[in-house]
């Protein structure tokens, strides 16, 4: 199952990239006259995975965690009439969420009764950003909606002009999500934008063209933007400018999202099988980890008090890595495919699954002691959480393939 899988992205990123290099301008935007980063040399440390799950691997039935974990009772669930994929963003008691059923929803954090439900031209397939009067999403065909939190109605619209919705494949589950800081809305798209868009206004400030479509969500550190493409690019752009400061190509195809802290960014790849840490301000590798499984890395890291986290798709696994050598901490054996983001609130590192090889299967919520990997409890329910969760006023909220939003008591 594993085999075909990787085969079937491997044809479809040739064909991608043959399209993408005859409808070339020439350029790649803003940083076009910029100097793009030599690729480096393989330095050390490289790390490789030891053997985990084997049966992962070739699409076997997934291991149970070892051990008894308690379980949670769920609080309340609100019906979708689509799968949601994008992450559920709680504020100031309102649970804002999109679903494949072309519709953004706000309900209500502590009852799950629906407050309004605005209607976009496609299906949502990533998370909101919200200030104190809008709320910012974006639909599978570009275009980011702002609109008010209170009424549900629209304030303005902009439209990624030629994004024609690039799907590579089966389990290509995500678009860019919008961030929002200082008033700027960043998100990238299929047509190889990403965009800084003011919030107030909905006017374009800069774009900048990449080598290849793009459903990474952007990272902001100390006025950088990190965004990674298709094509295996991961750029460092001018927050303010949208200049290019770095780039490195060769990484494998990049589903996933960057993250970043004071001195480097962290990412996975699909094909290239491998975690990286790069130098933020250079570009340069500090360490990478190498799947000796051959496993995808599509979850987004987290990255927190010299620790990073992130999920490992076909080994069914949670790590955690020391930031600054790569040595591994702590691995979680979650018992089914981890793509979705770990979230760290009140200490503790929360995480869902998705079991990639059924159409039904028991997924669950993890919540994890982030120091030793020690599952501290769960929720289990039949159907795979693509969505990453939400942890706010005590609460956390998750939503699965079905069109559920859950919510539980954190």
């Amino acid at each position: 199952m594993i085999f075909v899988r990787r085969l079937m992205v491997a044809v479809f990123c040739i064909v991608l990239s043959l399209s993408l290099a005859a409808c070339s301008k020439g350029k790649e935007g803003a940083g076009a006259n910029e100097k793009e980063a030599a690729a480096k040399p393989e330095p050390t440390p490289t790390v490789t995975a030891s053997a985990g799950a084997t049966d992962a691997m070739n699409g076997g039935a997934p291991s149970e965690p070892s051990g008894a974990v308690p379980a949670k009772e769920i609080a309340w669930k609100f019906k979708s009439d689509g799968s949601i994929n994008g992450a559920p963003r709680a504020i100031d008691g309102v649970v804002y969420v999109g679903s494949y059923d072309k519709h953004e929803y706000a309900v209500s954090a502590e009852t799950g009764e629906m407050i309004w439900k605005f209607q976009a031209e496609g299906a949502i397939r990533s998370a909101a950003a919200a200030d104190g009067k809008n709320v910012y999403f974006v639909d599978c065909f570009g275009n980011l909606y702002a609109v008010d939190r209170a009424t549900g109605k629209q304030t303005w619209h902009f439209k990624a002009e030629g994004d024609t919705l690039v799907q590579v494949d089966e389990w290509d589950y995500y678009d860019s999500s919008p961030v929002l800081e200082d008033n700027v809305l960043y998100f990238g798209s299929d047509n190889r934008f990403i965009y800084a868009i003011d919030a107030g206004t909905g006017k374009p400030i800069w774009s900048y063209e990449m080598g290849g479509p793009t459903h990474s969500t952007p990272t902001l550190k100390d006025g950088i933007v990190f965004i990674s493409d298709w094509e295996g690019r991961i750029y460092a752009l001018d927050g303010k400018t949208g200049k290019l400061k770095w780039k490195q190509v060769g990484m494998g195809s990049i589903q996933g999202s960057p993250a970043a802290d004071e001195s480097q960014v962290y990412f996975g790849t699909r094909l290239g099988t491998s975690f990286y840490a790069l130098n933020a301000l250079t570009g340069e590798q500090s360490w990478k980890w190498i799947s000796s499984m051959g496993s995808w890395f599509v979850s987004t890291p987290v990255s927190h008090e010299g620790i990073v986290y992130s999920g490992s798709s076909d080994e069914y696994l949670v790590y955690a890595w020391d930031a600054a050598t790569g040595k591994k901490r702590w691995t979680f054996n979650t018992g089914s495919n981890v793509n979705t983001s770990p979230k760290l609130a009140g200490g503790i590192l929360y995480v869902t699954t998705a079991y990639a090889y059924e159409e039904k299967h028991d997924d669950h919520l993890y919540a994890i002691d982030p120091a030793t990997g020690t599952p501290i409890w769960q929720v289990k329910v039949e159907q795979p959480l693509y969505a990453s969760p939400e942890i706010a006023d005590g609460a956390v909220y998750f939503a699965s393939r079905d069109g559920y939003l859950y919510s539980v008591k954190a």
